[in-house]
C-alpha cells in the first residue's frame, strides 16, 4: 500500500492540515494518509502545548467524517521527543509491505538536512513537500501543488488567547472542543 504520513504537534489541528493530507492523497494516489501526533517535537521541547490527550481528541474529532484520514499513535505512545526516523522504522517493521510518503511543509523543507538520521531516512521513504511561499521544492522531494494560503496553529492559539473567533479555521467539532476545554486561553 502507498501510505502518506503527516506528522505534527497539531496544537491544534486546523483545516489546512486536513486539506494538505487530502490533497497529498489525491495527487499521489495514496491508499491511506495517517496523521502522526507528536508527543513533543524535538524542536518544540519546552514550549507550552495542550495535553497529548486533548491534541489526540481534537484530531479524532477533526477526521471523524473522513474515511481517507486515520491517526497513528506511535509517537505519542513513546512519551519522548518524536523523531521521524524512529517512527518510520517502527512502521516498516510493523507493515513492511507499505511504501511510505512523509508530507512536510516549507519550514521543514528548509531544515530537512538537520533532521535526525536524515540520510538513512531518505533511503527509507519518499518526502512530499508543501511550500507555503511558493519556494521551489528541492530535487528529490515530490512537490505538493496547493493554492497559496497562510494558516498556522500558532495563529489559531493567538486568536483564542485574544478571545477572537477561530470558526472556519478549524473543524467545527475542534472549535467546540477548544471552547469547552478552555484551551489556549
Amino acid at each position: 500500500m502507498r501510505v502518506g504520513l503527516l506528522g505534527g504537534s497539531f496544537n491544534p489541528v486546523h483545516n489546512m492540515h486536513l486539506f494538505i493530507a487530502q490533497k497529498a492523497k489525491e495527487q499521489y494516489q495514496l491508499d491511506e494518509v495517517y496523521l502522526l501526533p507528536a508527543y513533543v517535537s524535538p524542536h518544540k521541547i519546552g514550549q507550552k502545548m495542550a495535553s497529548v490527550k486533548d491534541r489526540c481528541e481534537m484530531l479524532s474529532l477533526a477526521i471523524a467524517h473522513n474515511a481517507d484520514l486515520k491517526i497513528e499513535y506511535l509517537d505519542v505512545m513513546r512519551e519522548e521527543p518524536s523523531y521521524t526516523y524512529h517512527t518510520i522504522c517502527q512502521l516498516q517493521e510493523k507493515y513492511p509491505e507499505n511504501e511510505y510518503f512523509f508530507i512536510i511543509g516549507g519550514d521543514q523543507i528548509a531544515n530537512l538536512d538537520q533532521w535526525y538520521r536524515i540520510e538513512e531516512l531518505k533511503q527509507k521513504i519518499q518526502f512530499i513537500g508543501v511550500s507555503r511561499n511558493q519556494v521551489d521544492v528541492p530535487k528529490g522531494i515530490l512537490p505538493l501543488l496547493i493554492p497559496q494560503y497562510e494558516l498556522s496553529s500558532s495563529y489559531i492559539r493567538q486568536q483564542c488567547h485574544e478571545g477572537k473567533s477561530i470558526r472556519y479555521l478549524v473543524p467545527d467539532a475542534v472549535n467546540a472542543y477548544i471552547q469547552e476545554k478552555e484551551l489556549y486561553q
